[in-house]
């Protein structure tokens, strides 16, 4: 709910599948957080475009603290906005944290309690005071050999219990409930307008072929994915996105996106059925990363274009 960590951070705590002469076993394998059920069609579909200039220092002062300062500007679409990030990690904890321009802050921790249980706290201040922008909520994941729990409370009182499970090699399902407590189902705000929903989620794995299945209701919506790994550098993926929020608001979206990640380079495109197309450029050299980022909307004669890089500044 709101985290901006828990998807690059949790997966450095997870339990790591036992192996046997460094492959991994397929029996009893964890099939990992709620969060990164869709990791596999995401890397290659979510293609993160942006506008005007971005600007990425990244500073390791010693093993366990690094400084991060993110630089954004001429984009046609977000306000110039400068980021100062920071984490520290010493043994089973981590500690992460950001500000921007606008004052707003957002802080996260991590803590391996035992050797598959994790405790996750972040939290959010901005100068806008409402539940939906300041918050806290910590959360217990527990992974078992094949199966993940996770328990979630935040400050907005909604509580969410999640659970994963492997059936067979290769075959994994889990569910989702949210609920937001002490609710009278009254329309007094937003928060409000999704008292509870359910999600039930399905994922075929076998080989380089990845099929996964979302269903959710509150809001209601129906999420397909599939990934193809042509070679270890070529990936295609696909999406169709049915969401409806009333009688008359339905949505349909179909998404094509290919990934092709070269030695020093990587490249990404996406095409939606509603005419849009992302595509990213990341050419990378010893210790720079620089970016081509495109966005174009033919229906709307929209179209941004962004220059990116990304700096190691090690002292």
């Amino acid at each position: 709910m709101g985290n901006n960590f828990t998807s690059q951070t949790t997966k450095t705590f997870q339990p790591k599948s036992k192996t046997s002469k460094g492959i991994k076993k397929k029996e009893g394998k964890n099939p990992g957080k709620m969060d990164h059920f869709t990791s596999e069609a995401n890397s290659i579909i979510n293609v993160r475009t942006f506008g005007g200039l971005s600007i990425f220092v990244n500073q390791i002062l010693n093993r366990s603290f690094n400084i991060t300062h993110q630089l954004k500007m001429g984009s046609t679409i977000e306000p110039p906005n400068y980021t100062l990030s920071t984490s520290y990690s010493s043994g089973n904890y981590l500690l992460q944290g950001n500000i921007d321009q606008m004052g707003t802050v957002r802080g996260a921790y991590f803590h391996k309690l035992l050797p598959r249980l994790l405790m996750n706290t972040n939290f959010r201040i901005s100068k806008v005071n409402s539940y939906d922008t300041n918050f806290v909520s910590s959360s217990f994941e527990y992974f078992g050999q094949n199966s993940t729990t996770e328990v979630e409370l935040s400050t907005d009182h909604h509580f969410v219990l999640s659970h994963l499970r492997t059936v067979l090699p290769g075959y994994s399902c889990g569910v989702e409930v949210k609920k937001k407590i002490g609710d009278q189902n009254t329309q007094s705000n937003a928060i409000v307008a999704l008292p509870r929903s359910l999600k039930v989620v399905g994922k075929i794995k076998k080989n380089r072929d990845v099929l996964s299945v979302i269903l959710s209701k509150g809001p209601n919506f129906f999420c397909t994915q599939y990934v193809k790994k042509v070679t270890p550098r070529i990936g295609l993926a696909s999406e169709f996105l049915y969401s409806s929020n009333g009688q008359k608001n339905h949505e349909l979206l179909s998404s094509f996106a290919v990934k092709y990640a070269m030695r020093n380079s990587k490249f990404q495109t996406r095409l939606t059925s509603n005419g849009e197309i992302y595509s990213l450029l990341n050419l990378k050299n010893s210790s720079n990363t620089y970016q081509f980022s495109t966005r174009i909307n033919y229906p709307k004669d929209l179209y941004s274009i962004g220059f990116g890089m990304r700096i190691n500044a090690n002292l």
